[in-house]
């Protein structure tokens, strides 16, 4: 049972916590069911068996938000669509909420995606620190092994997974959860300071939260390439940055894991990772290797994820030096483009670029290492945004449902009809 926050508790029981959702709906279940009657504060209170104040703040916090709770209207999530795609999917947690226009603003869109996936995710970091706790009194009967059980939350992606820490921080706050919380959210561009990585850190550090921050990283700055030897010498930087900072192994070690998933256009105005491809130059490269998507910023085709394919089959290194010449990693990248496409030695430069650029997570070593170990994070996905997102969201599902990579699925209707 979810404790209030603020209480005192036995050294041996769980730290958890309330979903303020959870709450919202049950206030708005006893509303919808005496309307049209007006129902007082006073009766919501009786009736809930909590506090008057409590429900004035909650109403209060909607009038402020001008947003209903969830189930207010019964219609607000597809049901059925729902059900379909746990099974198809093999998901343990899925919301599809009705289309973008449903909602009065795109802030408010974000808003309500947070929402839906804070909630998955309290129920889930309940069951976590029910389970760390039962093993830590199982080894010891002291306090000090208790205060400190942490869950490890690591986040990767834009406006919805930014959406979904700053609402999962509304639940945390005035909690005594410890968090050891990483990530990377790229909003728009790197050059615009107030939606950095470190500005969220520094929103995350200014709440009332029991927080620690692993790291956050955002989208390196591009260099230029002009010789063989300064290809291979940024390709190995690169490589080395990548191991040094070890985002895939704070992925397999956290317990709960929130990706993005983006979907490949020049839409304008070009916003986030595709912004930084953008300033990049590699338009080009990006429709000739046929990219659909990209999740946690790392692009993938059907043929799987080209980034981390470079690196083991392009651009692999031996003795100081690249294994392959350039003729040979030419024919290499050949295998990765469509036979319609002629691959040049600029391709192979872009592609160069292309990887050096970028900070992402090895996923083809995530696939390996998940099937191997016997805990795994849970991984959500949370995909807001325009329909087009379905396809790559529908490759990545299918690519992972026999791996059961994914837990959970946070997604809109427009996009969940075309999976």
């Amino acid at each position: 049972m979810a404790i209030k926050k603020n209480m005192k508790r036995k050294n041996s029981r769980p730290r958890t916590i309330s979903s303020q959702l959870e709450l919202d709906n049950k206030i708005a279940k006893v509303i919808y069911n005496k309307w049209p009657r007006f129902v007082t504060q006073k009766e919501i209170a009786n009736e809930l068996d909590i506090s008057q104040s409590l429900v004035s703040k909650r109403l209060s916090r909607w009038e402020k938000k001008k947003t209903a709770p969830l189930k207010m209207f019964y219609d607000e999530r597809s049901a059925v669509l729902e059900e379909k795609l746990k099974s198809t999917y093999n998901l343990d947690d899925i919301v599809i909420f009705k289309n973008p226009d449903y909602f009065v603003s795109t802030r408010n869109y974000f808003d309500q995606i947070g929402k839906y996936a804070s909630d998955v995710l309290v129920r889930k970091i309940n069951d976590i620190l029910e389970k760390k706790t039962e093993m830590v009194n199982s080894r010891t009967k002291g306090t000090e092994e208790i205060n400190k059980i942490e869950v490890k939350i690591s986040a990767s992606g834009g406006n919805s997974v930014f959406a979904t820490v700053m609402s999962l921080a509304d639940e945390l706050e005035n909690t005594d959860i410890k968090v050891l919380f990483s990530g990377c959210v790229a909003l728009r561009s790197s050059s615009l300071i107030e939606l950095t990585p470190l500005h969220i850190v520094s929103q995350l550090l200014n709440r009332k939260l029991n927080i620690d921050i692993a790291h956050a990283y955002q989208l390196p700055e591009t260099s230029n390439l002009y010789s063989r030897e300064s290809l291979y010498e940024i390709v190995n930087q690169r490589i080395r940055t990548q191991k040094m900072l070890g985002f895939s192994d704070r992925i397999l070690q956290s317990d709960i894991v929130i990706f993005g998933l983006g979907s490949i256009k020049w839409n304008f105005p070009v916003t986030g990772f595709m912004h930084h491809v953008y300033n990049l130059r590699l338009q080009s490269f990006i429709k000739n290797f046929d990219i659909m998507g990209e999740i946690a910023f790392a692009p993938f085709n059907k043929n799987g994820f080209l980034f981390h394919h470079l690196v083991t089959q392009v651009f692999e290194q031996e003795n100081g030096k690249f294994l392959y010449n350039e003729y040979e990693q030419i024919e290499r990248l050949k295998k990765f483009a469509p036979n319609s496409i002629a691959v040049s030695r600029q391709d192979l430069i872009d592609a160069a670029n292309f990887f050096s650029s970028i900070f992402t997570i090895n996923f083809c070593e995530i696939e390996n290492s998940m099937q191997k170990q016997s805990k795994k994070p849970y991984i959500l996905l949370v995909v807001g945004g325009e329909s087009q997102k379905a396809v790559p969201l529908k490759m990545i599902l299918e690519k992972w449902k026999y791996l059961n990579i994914v837990d959970g699925l946070i997604t809109g209707e427009n996009i969940a009809q075309g999976l």
